[in-house]
């Protein structure tokens, strides 16, 4: 009798645990929907699925939904750039605009993808560049690899009319190339060194601010004299401080960057 049971019981655990190829494609159908909650919904239910993530069709799902949260992303800051310049128009937050669980929806999503991402593949690689995923703790050798792999996504996002394009791939490139060292070679670190140099002077403070963090995190002495340029000239101003606030942030990359470098 508790045979009889336990055969009975067993087949419905693995039918709870494990989707049927059914719902699974169900699922894979939201997520091309025109729909972002039910893109997200779904998103939700196969993520939590660590034996449909394994399967070749949902990881290739995936990658496709992070593009097209990309595309999307850029075709709203694009209209609210476009909207912006009109007068009387009074723009939202993205995020706002959007809801607030976006965000950690997209944040998680694009865990997701680099969790499972060819990363000899350039285009996975450059839809993980535009989503702004900066890959960490990585051998030099690793490092090198990827870093030669996004170049030209890197180089193609550093010209793109989008702040937050050339934000990323500022970021990304500081933060591999950090981690490659000597591993990387002669022509993709003087294409990246240049990349970093042109956003240091970009028409977009937030680009350039956002460049120097990272080099106060990330950059080594060969980036100093071009801070020693931006603590001198920046022209961003802080209106409330009246202080040259980039020029602030400079001087402490310079310090953070000789410190790391044993100097005083």
């Amino acid at each position: 009798m508790a045979v009889a049971v336990c055969l009975t019981i067993l087949p419905s655990l693995g039918q709870h645990n494990t989707p049927p190829d059914a719902d699974v494609s169900a699922l894979l159908a939201k997520l091309r929907s025109s729909d972002g909650g039910e893109r997200a919904q779904a998103y939700e239910k196969l993520r939590s699925d660590s034996m449909a993530l394994e399967a070749p069709k949902v990881r290739a799902a995936l990658v496709d939904l992070l593009d097209r949260e990309n595309l999307e992303s850029d075709s709203r800051m694009r209209e609210a750039l476009r909207r912006a310049k009109e007068p009387t128009h009074k723009t939202k937050g993205e995020n706002e605009a959007r809801g607030e669980g976006w965000a950690e929806y997209f944040s998680e999503l694009v865990s997701t993808v680099a969790s499972i991402a060819d990363w000899s593949d350039p285009h996975q690689v450059c839809i993980l560049a535009k989503a702004g995923y900066i890959p960490d703790s990585l051998s030099p050798s690793e490092a090198a690899l990827r870093e030669r792999v996004a170049l030209p996504c890197l180089i193609q996002m550093s010209g793109s009319d989008l702040m937050l394009d050339r934000a990323n791939a500022t970021q990304m490139l500081i933060q591999l190339s950090a981690q490659a060292r000597d591993a990387l070679d002669a022509n993709t670190g003087q294409q990246g060194s240049e990349i970093v140099l042109r956003a240091l002077y970009d028409q977009d403070e937030g680009v350039r601010s956002e460049t120097v963090k990272s080099l106060e995190q990330f950059g080594t002495q060969e980036i100093i004299p071009a801070l020693k340029q931006v603590a001198e000239s920046d022209p961003a101003v802080d209106k409330v401080n009246h202080s040259y606030w980039i020029r602030e942030y400079a001087a402490k990359a310079i310090a953070a960057i000789q410190q790391r470098a044993g100097q005083h």
